[in-house]
């Protein structure tokens, strides 16, 4: 789990600026937040808790960009359809 966390968060920051990515970060942040929990409740079997937590960061910077951008073509595409109709 905390290596698919890691992978879907690298591949989705990657592509979020195309949206398809978006599906992969925020996949990313309850995955790798459930493997860092099965993780410590392993007693030492499991690793990979650095991995989970990569995940984790990366997959929520990776969302509030997304979500940024979001707002900003929002804001510039009516700022253009209002700049247009006049």
């Amino acid at each position: 789990m905390a290596i698919w966390s890691f992978v879907l968060s690298i591949v989705g920051a990657l592509l979020v600026c195309c949206w398809i990515g978006l599906a992969g970060t925020i996949t990313a942040i309850p995955l790798g937040i459930t493997a860092r929990k099965r993780i410590r409740e392993s007693g030492g079997t499991l690793t990979g808790d650095g991995l989970a937590l990569a995940g984790v960061i990366i997959g929520s910077i990776a969302t509030g960009l997304a979500a940024i951008l979001f707002v900003l073509n929002v804001f510039f595409s009516v700022a253009s359809f209002i700049g247009t109709s006049n």
